[in-house]
């Protein structure tokens, strides 16, 4: 493994090698680590990636093209890249680019109709339709900053960093690449975040180590320089000298650096805090000193369980339990009957969304029917329960429950539906009556409007891009019902996470979710579906219970665990509200019209048959990816290796495989002779690698002609050593 990873080091060594290549990077990484320490939460990762990016462009850029219609056509390749690639990066900076669940999902409906099955949507390219509404807000949005108070400012510090970096990285890649000393080519980069951290009102502390990797970074290639010209003015000098200075550089650097953060009021502050803890700063300084920002981490989020409801923050468990806890068992005395929709045991319904979580404006109202007034309501469904949650403040039931023998609170909506049945202690066993929502009977056309005014809200700062992802979903959609299938369609697509990160401050859930995460837990789910269905205009909520569980029919009874808890969404569509289920590792059931009768054929939440999917053209485009990239490493070492590095490569290949490897002691010449090698590609080689100077274009081109020559006369003689 040594020998390999030794082998990979000196193939994939970069031309200016390892110290200046990674002090390079370090020094293209400065605005993003000076984005860590703002006021303002800045995307550092993208910030990152584009200085990253930008450093590998203009290395590339130094370099001599090696076909000569590239050449003529390099400076507008080159125009088109700097240009286009910002201008991507100012639209990931503004949230304005489609998410990689919508582009994944784009790119799997395309490879659909190139095998002939259309897509559900009747469509693909939802990226095409979410960028023709998020640039020109983003552009709108740009206009506007200087007057758009903290938003504005904080989008004006965004673009100058994430543009500053790629611009900057650009001039110092191609600077290193061309061996030019880089303490001038890397003032971009250092202005860029010098402007991050002033922009973004930081404390600096993470400007300190960007300025510390440019300024050793202009070290190194001021060493390089100094040897390159002693090397050309045939000076003599020490080999020991160029790591003496680069070493000498480094040391007052990070000394100056270090003195810096002693100062009263310096970032990071530590230092200055360590001195003078016992020391009375004047008033001045003091005042600068408690004006700077130190970052505060985050609680951990805990796990509240459906009994500590109404209240739910996003990242929280559901669970009471381990998973193989028993939370309930419901007797039924024979199986749920299909349905086009899922079924819940639902605890409770939850309608303000707060960015960060759910809350509830629900009022107890009128309550629920005693048990034997209701015995005879049509479509009802009894169930027997038996609650073994250690906590209980809520019966539990289907949906929706309209009578129950114990004593319970009817909290209910501003529409006049049930939120939940709360008790300070539920009884261990207690029996409802529940009628599924879509047998309820509509309301009639002449009756008042149901106040929808929170379930259709939304938060002041939820980002503009979380609407425009839902246009782009719901497409064309001919009905309410058909937007939310597109809706539950796309989330499904998404991954499911057991963990998640924790929620940014002053962010909202829903969207680090849909555009950053994509993939958490249930509550992420259903909450983004509810908000995406908000942003439509339809009337959507989130509720908390259980999945059914298990059935055993020997008792007729559904046995629930807490690997059951769950959160899903409930929009109000024809009348009705009806429950959807975005989680993609809970099954569906077959599907109707939304005012289509409920079936009755057996067993509930049998997942479709899936239709099989074709192996072949996956395998060929793997294949064509794994080729892709070899082809890829092979060109770039190539174009990385000198001719005269492959000259020398391939005489010794020559000698091994003749069973003659290179003697000790034995020069180019004598060796070429022993191989019988053509003179005038010996000739090349010593010139190149004696004469102490680099080799013109057209001896370059000279060399590679000898080289072929060389290789093609090898081919022959092997075929004749091989044939009888």
């Amino acid at each position: 493994m040594s020998a390999i990873l030794q082998w990979l080091i000196r193939r994939l060594r970069p031309a200016v090698g390892w110290p200046v290549a990674l002090l390079a990077l370090g020094a293209a990484l400065a605005p993003s680590i000076a984005a860590t320490s703002v006021a303002f939460s800045l995307p550092a990762g993208l910030i990152g990636w584009a200085g990253a990016l930008g450093l590998i462009l203009g290395a590339d850029l130094a370099r001599p093209a090696g076909w000569r219609g590239w050449l003529l056509l390099r400076p507008v390749g080159a125009a088109l890249l700097i240009v286009g690639g910002g201008a991507a990066l100012l639209a990931a900076a503004g949230q304005s680019l489609p998410p990689l669940g919508l582009v994944a999902q784009d790119v799997v409906a395309a490879l659909d109709r190139i095998r002939g099955r259309v897509p559900p949507d009747g469509g693909v390219w939802m990226s095409a339709r979410f960028l023709q509404e998020s640039l020109p807000r983003l552009w709108r949005s740009i206009l506007a900053a200087p007057d758009a108070g903290r938003a504005g400012a904080r989008l004006i510090t965004v673009a100058v960093s994430v543009l500053g970096a790629w611009v900057g990285a650009i001039a110092l890649g191609h600077a290193v690449a061309a061996g030019r000393p880089t303490l001038g080519w890397g003032m971009i980069t250092l202005a860029a975040a010098g402007a991050t951290a002033i922009l973004g009102g930081g404390s600096g502390s993470g400007l300190l180590p960007a300025v510390g990797l440019i300024l050793a970074l202009a070290a190194a290639t001021h060493a390089a320089a100094l040897r390159r010209g002693w090397d050309r003015d045939g000076a003599d000098y020490s080999d020991e000298i160029v790591p003496q200075l680069a070493a000498w550089g480094g040391l007052l650097i990070a000394m100056a650096l270090l003195g810096s953060l002693a100062i009263p009021s310096s970032p990071p502050g530590w230092l200055s805090a360590w001195i003078w803890r016992d020391v009375a700063l004047p008033s001045g300084i003091a005042a600068i000193e408690a004006q700077v920002q130190q970052p505060r981490p985050q609680p951990a989020p805990a796990d509240v369980g459906l009994s500590q409801l109404p209240s739910l923050s996003l990242g929280q468990s559901l669970q009471q339990g381990p998973d193989g806890q028993v939370a309930l068992r419901v007797s039924l005395g024979a199986p749920l009957a299909a349905s086009p929709w899922p079924r819940y045991w639902r605890a409770r319904v939850l309608d303000r969304y707060t960015g960060a979580g759910w809350g509830s404006t629900a009022r107890v109202g009128a309550p629920v029917l005693p048990l034997g007034d209701a015995a005879g309501l049509p479509g009802g469904i009894a169930q027997e329960v038996e609650d073994l949650r250690p906590i209980r403040l809520t019966l539990i039931g289907l949906a929706d429950i309209l009578a129950a023998d114990a004593d319970a609170r009817a909290e209910r909506l501003p529409d006049g539906s049930l939120a939940a049945l709360s008790a300070d202690r539920v009884p261990a066993r207690y029996r409802v009556l529940s009628r599924p929502p879509e047998l309820a009977a509509a309301a009639p056309p002449d009756a008042p409007p149901p106040d929808m005014g929170v379930l259709l809200s939304l938060p002041a700062r939820l980002p503009e891009r979380v609407r425009e992802l839902a246009r782009s979903v719901a497409g064309d959609a001919a009905s309410p019902y058909d937007t939310a299938l597109a809706l539950e369609r796309y989330l499904r697509g998404l991954g499911y996470s057991y963990r998640v990160e924790p929620l940014p401050a002053g962010g909202d859930a829903v969207d680090q979710f849909l555009f950053e995460m994509r993939q958490g837990y249930c509550t992420y789910y259903a909450s983004a579906m509810a908000i995406m269905a908000r942003s439509l205009g339809i009337p959507a909520r989130i509720a908390v219970g259980y999945a059914v569980g298990g059935y055993d029919p020997a008792g007729g009874i559904y046995t629930v665990r807490e690997a059951d808890a769950h959160a899903w969404p409930e929009l109000y569509i024809g009348g009705r509200w009806l429950p959807f289920e975005p989680t993609p590792v809970r099954p569906l059931p077959a599907r109707g019209g939304p005012t289509s009768p409920a079936p009755t054929p057996p067993p509930l939440l049998v997942e479709p048959p899936q239709p099989a999917v074709a192996r072949a053209p996956w395998l060929a485009l793997g294949g064509l990816v794994a080729l892709a990239a070899l082809l890829g490493a092979w060109l770039l070492w190539r174009r990385q290796s000198s001719p005269l590095a492959r000259a020398l490569l391939r005489l010794e290949r020559r000698g091994a495989r003749a069973g003659r490897p290179w003697p000790a002691g034995a020069t180019l010449r004598e060796y070429g002779d022993q191989l019988a090698i053509d003179a005038e590609l010996i000739t090349q080689i010593e010139a190149a690698t004696y004469g102490g100077r680099p080799l013109s274009r057209r001896q370059e081109a000279r060399l590679a002609r000898a080289i072929d020559r060389f290789s093609r006369a090898e081919a022959l003689r092997a075929g004749a050593q091989r044939q009888p």
